[in-house]
Parts: structure tokens; sequence; C-alpha cells
């Protein structure tokens, strides 16, 4: 299988408390019972879920997010699961409850990461699996879940449980088995999800925080965007250095392109150059340092 699948990298808008998280059992029943320590009100806060006859499993739980599964027996999934996160600013926990469609022959994971958080649902038909990506990103000013979903070519392979968990990234993409990339960048300043869809991207794709650049013509016109913007820049082939993007011409010309997105003009900034020989390229703290041979 060629396809990709990957996220970027980025910092969140907030930091999440840790939860504290066990099951408690009462004769044939269980229930998931998690803690947090609110520094602002010096006191612990609870959160227990209903009982159950189900077996609760913890799928994860690390950056002040907990995703959790259930069973009905070893190896036949219930359908009851779901994630949670401390809101300090309502000072309770967001309690997202999920079902899995198991009359379609779904099962579910839950994986945690410092800005999304995934349940990977899949099922099998005909000897294919098909897969199922859905991120979710909590708006703490909103106090909601933003979802995302990403759909995976089938595969003759399971990979709803050994997915990992995703890193840190505010852009999620899929690249699949034509070279085609799907992107997705969601901004929390607009509660709104961007997406851009790009023919070559296994020719050459990277993301940098929350900077991506991707072949859409196959070493040609390439797409460079940022978390707020677009820039396609037709008959180009670039290269991104820390949120900085550098591009030249496809057509034989000498142009080469130096520019970036300023967020508070909200405009890109472009520096031309009539050479296309640039070497030793430095870029600290967004200042371009270079060499023209």
């Amino acid at each position: 299988m060629l396809a990709l699948f990957s996220v970027g990298r980025t910092q969140n808008y907030f930091r999440e408390y840790p939860v504290n998280a066990s099951i408690a059992f009462n004769g044939n029943l269980q229930r998931l019972e998690c803690s947090v320590y609110d520094s602002s009100l010096q006191a612990m806060v609870y959160y227990n879920s209903p009982w159950t006859t189900s077996t609760i499993q913890i799928t994860d739980n690390k950056n002040g997010k907990l995703g959790f599964i259930s069973w009905i027996n070893p190896g036949s999934q219930a359908a009851w699961h779901g994630f949670l996160i401390y809101d300090y600013i309502l000072q309770e926990f967001n309690v997202k409850e999920l079902n899995v469609d198991l009359a379609n022959g779904f099962n579910a994971n839950v994986k945690t990461g410092p800005i999304w958080v995934l349940v990977a649902r899949e099922r099998e038909n005909l000897g294919l699996y098909h897969l199922y990506y859905d991120y979710y990103w909590y708006n703490i000013n909103q106090h909601i879940w933003n979802k995302v979903t990403i759909v995976a070519d089938p595969d003759y392979s399971s990979y709803v449980w050994s997915k990992n968990s995703t890193y840190n990234n505010d852009m999620v993409y899929y690249i699949d088995d034509d070279d085609e990339g799907e992107f997705y960048r969601y901004s929390p300043l607009s509660n709104g999800t961007a997406w851009i869809l790009a023919g070559c991207s296994a020719w050459g794709t990277d993301v940098f925080d929350d900077h991506l650049i991707t072949d859409a013509g196959c070493q040609d016109n390439y797409i460079y965007a940022t978390r707020h913007n677009t820039y396609a820049l037709d008959n180009s082939m670039g290269t991104m250095e820390r949120g900085i993007f550098i591009a030249g011409s496809t057509t034989g010309s000498d142009e080469t392109y130096i520019f970036t997105y300023d967020q508070g003009t909200q405009q890109w900034i472009t520096d031309y150059l009539n050479t296309p020989y640039l070497t030793n390229i430095q870029v600290r703290d967004r200042v371009v340092a270079y060499a023209i041979e």
C-alpha cells in the first residue's frame, strides 16, 4: 500500500489538565472514574460515567485527553466509546460519547494527541478493510469538539488497532494510492476547516507547524498554504524552511520567490529575485539568509 497518512506539527492554544482515571467495579457493573486537580478552584473535579455491564478499556490517556472503548466480551466490541477533556473555563469535563455502528460491522479505536483526538473506524467487506479517520479538535472558547473525517483507500490489512496516536499538529492529510492528497487545516479563530486537494502530493509534500507545501501538478504548480490562507503559484516548484516558502520557475526563467503569510496584515509578503541559483539558505526567526552563485 503506497498511501501515506500523516499530521503536521504546531502548538495548542491552551494547556490541558492531566486526567487521572480508573475503572470502578460494583458486582458485574463497571464505570469510568476521572478526576483533575483544578488549581484555580484549589479542589478536585470529578467525572463518573454511567454504570455498564460492558468491559471498559482506556485506550489512551495523555495530553489532557482520555479515550475509551468498551467490550461485550473478548473479541466482541460494544457500541459505547468516546473521549473527554477537562474544560478549565467551564470547570467541568467535556465528554464526547459515541456509538460504534455494530450493525454494519464496524470496530472503533480512540487515540489522543497534543491537538487532535483520533477515532479510527474500520469495517471488513469481502476481504477488504475500509478505514475512516475521524479527527476531533476541542475549541476551548466555544466548548465544542470540531470534526474532520478522512476516508482511506480500502486495504487488505487491518489498521484500526495499530494506528498510533496523533502528533502535535493542526493540519491532517491523506495521500492515496494515486498520489492525490487531501489536506485539512483547522483555524480556532474562525472555528472552521479549510480543505485543499492536490493531484501529485506524493511527489512532494512538507508540513511545518501550520505551514504546508505540496505538489499540485507533478513537479509544477505547487500549492503553498498556512492555517489562514492558500497561495497558488503557477509554474513553480518550491521548498519550505521553518515556515518561509522559496519557489523557482518551472518554465526555464530565472525568477525565485521568497514569501510568507503575514498574520498581522493578513496578506502574503513576497520578495522577488532575478536568479535561480540560491545556495546555503538559512532561516531563523523568520529571517532568511542565502548565497547567490
